[in-house]
Order: structure tokens, then sequence, then C-alpha cells
């Protein structure tokens, strides 16, 4: 009897061990990676959906709009379009309709909202030396949007269940708190690596020289802006040598030939 029990036993362990590696093997890759953190599943770090990212950052626009005390000059909203434009054309498939607003501000600027909307300050144009280096900053930003930098950004620091309270109605305070975790704009390194790389495949594809991200960063260095107060866009994405190394080191497939984005960039600066 007792020799029976011990193969009973024996059989039921056989058994869970059987059931724990097909577990492993065929059901757990099948979870999204964002119900697992560090390996156990966590309902509240599943990430929003498209839709969702879309309402959360349609949401965040109005704010922003709300709080823009004066309209900038068609000329300044024209050129942005050109360099708009000359980027999406070249994006490719893409799960956003994106959406651009530019701010009358001094800002030295620009950050990547949910769903694919991107504010740009009119700092960003007035420090810039030529529309190819704003380009590089903003194919630099829809690289955010593209990896889903920010709406992660937002679930892992606030978690789901305080978006979906903001999303469906939450009160002054939470709104708050997740503008000022989008204002933020802090990446990992990562995923300023990652932003990187796909803004300067992006700038080779739309025929720009991806070396004008480098060219921005050394005006700015060259200025000794790097400490300005008010360089919020140079604050959170740290402008060290070695993303400037990595910029010059791109190289482009052979035959690229580079276009010239079509804006008289000293008018338009004088009109800043």
């Amino acid at each position: 009897m007792g020799r029976t029990s011990i193969w009973v036993d024996l059989l039921k362990l056989l058994v869970s061990f059987a059931l724990l590696w097909l577990g492993y093997t065929y059901i757990s890759p099948m979870i999204p990676t964002g119900w697992l953190p560090n390996g156990s599943w966590d309902p509240d770090a599943i990430t929003l959906s498209i839709e969702q990212e879309e309402d959360l950052g349609e949401f965040l626009m109005e704010i922003f709009e709300i709080q823009q005390s004066e309209k900038v000059s068609p000329k300044v909203d024209s050129a942005l379009w050109v360099i708009e434009n000359r980027l999406l054309t070249n994006l490719g498939p893409t799960d956003y309709e994106y959406k651009f607003m530019i701010i009358d501000d001094p800002m030295v600027n620009a950050m990547t909202l949910p769903g694919g909307n991107i504010i740009v300050y009119t700092g960003l144009l007035a420090v810039s030396d030529t529309p190819e280096e704003v380009a590089a900053v903003l194919a630099h930003e829809i690289g955010h949007a593209e990896q889903r930098h920010v709406v992660d950004k937002i679930v892992a620091e606030l978690g789901i269940t305080f978006v979906m309270a903001v999303l469906t109605g939450g009160d002054p305070g939470l709104v708050r708190e997740i503008t000022q975790a989008v204002v933020s704009n802090v990446f990992s390194r990562s995923q300023e690596q990652e932003a990187d790389q796909f803004g300067l495949d992006l700038l080779e594809r739309s025929h720009i020289d991806p070396h004008a991200l480098a060219a921005f960063f050394r005006k700015l260095n060259r200025e000794n802006l790097s400490y300005d107060a008010e360089m919020e866009w140079l604050m959170s994405h740290p402008h060290n040598n070695s993303r400037i190394k990595a910029s010059l080191a791109y190289k482009v497939e052979e035959g690229f030939q580079a276009e010239p984005i079509a804006i008289d960039w000293e008018a338009l600066k004088s009109s800043l």
C-alpha cells in the first residue's frame, strides 16, 4: 500500500512538471510581454490599445491648444508643414494619423504626445540653422511615437487604471499628473537610441542628410546653450558626444542624394 502511494505521488509530480513545461514552452510566448513584468502577471502593466492611445493624445492636444495664448504666423505654420510632409511622405505604414502643433514660445523643445501627436515650440526653429536640423529633431520624435515609447512610459509611471480614469473624466489633479508625465519627456537610454536610429533611417528615406542631427547638437554645444533653463529638449535628450558620433558615423546607401528642403530659412527666422 505504501509503495503504491509513493508511485502515485511520483506520477503526480511528473504530471506537474509536464504541465509547467508545456505552459512555459507553448503558452507563455502567447501572453503579451506587458503582462509579465519581472516574470509575474500584472494586469496594471497592460498597455493601451491604439484607439485608447489616440483618445488620450486628442485629450492632451486640447489641453495644449487651450493653453496657447497666441497663434503662430501662417508663414511659420506653412514651414512646419513642409518639413513634416517630407518626413511623413517617406514614413511608410503606420498606426497613426500624425498631427503637429506649433506653439509660440522661446523654449527650445519638441515633444511627442500619445497617438502620433507632436508639439513643436518656435524656440526650436529659432535656434536651428537649417530646416534639415528641425527635420532631424522631428524624425527622432516620430521614432518615439512609432516605438510607442510615450504611452509605455505613461502606463509604467502611472498605471493603466490611472490612465483609464483620466480618459473617462478624471478630476483636474489626475489631468495635471498625466500632463506632467508627458511633458517630462524623459526616456531610457535604450529608448533614446531606438528613437535616434529610427530618426536617422527616416531622414535617409526622406532624402535628408542624417548628419543634420549632429549639426543641431554641435550648434547647441558651440553656442554654450546646453545649460540654458529653456533648453527642455536638450535636458531630456542628453547631447553627449557618443550621440553626435553615432549621427556622423551613420552610413547612407550608395547613391544617396540629399534634397534641400525648400524653405527660405533666414526669412522664416526673422519672422519669429
